[in-house]
């Protein structure tokens, strides 16, 4: 199933594998084939976003270097299917055409991250108009319960350090149904959100009616 790009960054910093911030200039796609998601892979339902981090060289080469979401059950957060819509993604990202960045006239080694949206079923909404789904934007300070996670051995010994954010689907009993990481260093990506499927949150209801939320959680590891 064929689904479009929706969203090119306007600013870049890129996440290494060794968790370090490298801010680098924007590169410019020029043709963008449309990414063919596997029928079979969205069967989860949970939607979300796939974001594809690509450095492109000064002379327009493109080179993939990290991909992560969309969302995947908390039951399961290494359900194959997420891991087949990452790859749908890559695969459109590395058959895409750049031009390069540039810096005083000239062309320079860039970066670019691109979004691809997960189609989910539609949401529909209550008879008297009240939404199934509302948007609750970062929500630590609204959990009532928020374990941490665990600082890896690895990213201890590399001093690996950071903010990991989670993107996060809340049902409306409170649980997190499903998790992804949006950004944040290799390493953490894993323990957070493994953390962040064990949150609990009070039912949010709009007019008595409970709702699901789209959230964010974000974790901050100091070494």
């Amino acid at each position: 199933m064929k689904f479009p790009l929706i969203l090119l960054m306007c600013a870049i910093g890129l996440a290494m594998s060794a968790g370090v911030q490298a801010q680098l200039p924007l590169a410019k796609v020029t043709t963008l084939p449309t990414v063919e998601f596997p029928v079979d892979a969205l069967t989860m339902k949970l939607g979300g976003t796939v974001r594809v981090t690509v450095l492109v060289d000064s002379k327009g080469k493109p080179e993939v270097v990290d991909a992560t979401g969309p969302l995947a059950p908390c039951t399961d957060l290494d359900d194959k299917r997420a891991t087949k819509l990452r790859e749908a993604a890559i695969k459109a990202a590395k058959k895409s055409f750049f031009e390069p960045a540039m810096q005083d006239g000239k062309p320079v080694d860039g970066g670019i991250l691109l979004k691809f949206d997960v189609p989910m079923p539609p949401v529909p909404e209550s008879e008297k108009g009240v939404p199934k789904l509302v948007q609750g934007g970062v929500i630590n300070g609204r959990a009532r319960a928020l374990p941490a996670p665990s600082y890896p051995d690895e990213a201890k010994k590399k001093h690996t350090h950071g903010t990991v954010e989670i993107s996060i689907l809340i049902d409306e009993d409170g649980n997190v149904l499903g998790a992804t990481t949006q950004s944040g260093p290799s390493l953490l990506r894993e323990v957070s959100t493994e953390a962040a499927c064990k949150a609990k949150f009070s039912p949010t209801t709009i007019q008595g009616h409970p709702v699901k939320v789209s959230a964010v959680i974000t974790y901050n590891f100091a070494p």
